[in-house]
């Protein structure tokens, strides 16, 4: 953002407005004023905002929205927040004086909630202070997008039975409103022992090379549909070798090149149903092999 006032132009890196160059350490500018630069600068009453504009414009006077006080003849001010701790004002200078004319002029390139050990230009007592902004309110970002973790190649516990015609097939279900030592709710999926983490999705790939199926009942890879082995790109987004789910649905060997094609019978879907000031949850899944739907209450201990 750029600053102008009386025709001289301040870059925030710059460090001072640039007005008449009159940098003066007198003015004080701690860590705890959470300023970008300070100005010294002379003239009684209160201080004309829009003397200084930013690429958004002149700047007007905010005073009446900002709370302030003297303590130890240096100022505290703060500004209101919304409940994500954004300041609702948008503060870009702060000018301190006293009654002999001694000031300073502290500009805020980042949208600061307050500052405090702002002095005049003498260090002596402050009498009055005027707050100036462009009235550009940076907005809160969205909150972060949560994130399934995965318990992928770690010990876990199942806590219920989805039988089918090969035997048992273990599964956990968990969901935890903090995780990681974040604050996000999230979903683990654990599936015992041989888990592997996968790309659920077909990435169509040309085939048109297939020579049939081998002696043995096996396909040669030229003959698959979808990429079974994901690019490095996203080995990179996930710190870990991933392959595509149709790798392991089809048997992929790569050594051999070949696989063997699996139809897919049947989809079982997972619902998490958790209610308003409970930390329990219901999951539902099916309907299973037989047509019959489980639903489990769970509390976490």
């Amino acid at each position: 953002m750029k600053y102008t006032m009386s025709g001289f132009k301040l870059g925030v890196c710059a460090l001072t407005l640039g007005l008449s160059g009159l940098a003066n350490a007198a003015c004080y500018i701690g860590e705890e004023t959470n300023a970008t630069s300070v100005q010294e600068d002379s003239g009684n009453g209160t201080y004309t905002c829009s003397l200084v504009s930013t690429s958004n414009g002149t700047l007007d006077n905010v005073t009446s929205k900002v709370t302030w006080s003297v303590v130890g003849g240096r100022v505290t001010w703060s500004v209101p927040v919304d409940a994500n701790g954004y300041p609702t004002v948008d503060v870009d200078l702060v000018s301190v004086n006293r009654s002999s004319g001694k000031r300073c002029n502290y500009v805020y390139s980042d949208q600061k909630a307050g500052g405090t050990q702002l002095s005049t230009s003498d260090l002596g007592t402050a009498t009055s202070v005027t707050f100036c902004a462009d009235n550009q309110i940076i907005p809160a970002p969205p909150p972060p997008t949560p994130e399934p973790f995965s318990t992928a190649k770690n010990e876990c516990s199942a806590t219920f039975t989805i039988p089918n015609e090969a035997g048992n097939f273990d599964v956990a279900i968990g969901y935890s409103k903090q995780y990681e030592g974040g604050q996000f709710e999230g979903v683990a999926i654990c599936a015992g022992e041989g888990q592997e983490q996968c790309i659920n999705e077909c990435v169509p790939r040309d085939y048109s090379s297939c020579s049939g199926p081998n002696a043995d009942g096996t396909y040669p890879l030229s003959c698959a549909q979808c990429e079974w082995d994901a690019p490095a790109s996203i080995d990179t987004l996930f710190g870990q070798d991933m392959k595509y789910c149709w790798n392991y649905e089809n048997r992929v060997d790569e050594t051999t090149g070949t696989f063997i094609p699996s139809s897919k019978k049947k989809s079982v879907s997972t619902q998490i149903d958790v209610s308003t000031g409970s930390n329990c949850y219901t999951v539902t899944t099916g309907p299973l092999y037989g047509g019959k739907t489980y639903s489990y209450w769970y509390c976490p201990k």
